[in-house]
């Protein structure tokens, strides 16, 4: 791929994800969007230049084509993940309007909000984050990435959909074939709650947190 097209197709992607073309291509920021993105990946982008820092230089052959300076998105599992071609944006659904979808074909699909994802995941979304059962980890306002395409992982946190009413975050626990445990991280508040079968709609892993900052 030439120098121009390579450009134009970087270029593409700033203006869907509403970031500049310097903090992409150069990794200045310029608008208050770019801002914003630094303030939400702040202690992850230290992390990943300090590594990228302490790397030894690769041989010539190694060196990869020429693209744009690298940034970096969070992960639960604390690993620092490059912004690569894979970067795109996603939706941002309200708490109030994930409750009220019993199936995926149900999220709202036009929602005006998005952020950016390093989520492999095609049907990724995000969710704001409502109420106190998991801070501090997890605070009011924070983003939170729900993975539909993945398998929820015993101690990692989830987002589910009650066959009653509403959602919920909480840590995702496998106590049988037929029956998951859910945890808080205030459990004196908010006691552990063991579901069935047909006693929730679905149960998503989360993947990523973006932090809300005032």
């Amino acid at each position: 791929m030439g120098t121009a097209p390579r450009r134009e197709k970087w270029k593409g992607i700033s203006e869907r994800l509403g970031l500049s073309e310097q903090l992409i291509f150069m990794g200045h920021p310029q608008t208050p969007a770019d801002y914003e993105f630094i303030a939400n990946h702040r202690n992850e982008i230290e992390e990943a230049e300090r590594i990228l820092k302490d790397r030894p230089s690769p041989r010539p052959e190694e060196r990869p084509e020429p693209g744009p300076t690298a940034r970096v998105l969070p992960r639960p599992d604390g690993r620092i993940i490059p912004v690569t071609e894979q970067l795109r944006a996603i939706r941002v659904v309200s708490w109030a309007h994930a409750g009220e979808a019993g199936t995926y074909e149900q999220i709202p699909e036009h929602e005006q909000e998005q952020i950016v994802t390093a989520s492999s995941d095609p049907k990724a979304f995000a969710v704001t984050v409502e109420g106190e059962s998991m801070t501090p980890d997890y605070k009011p306002g924070d983003r939170v990435v729900v993975a539909p395409s993945r398998v929820p992982r015993n101690g990692r946190p989830v987002v589910v959909k009650l066959a009653d009413d509403g959602i919920l975050l909480r840590l995702f626990h496998r106590v049988n074939p037929r029956t998951i445990r859910l945890t808080s991280l205030n459990p004196d508040i908010y006691p552990p709650t063991d579901l069935r079968e047909g006693e929730y709609r679905w149960c998503w892993p989360v993947e990523e947190q973006i932090r809300r900052h005032f």
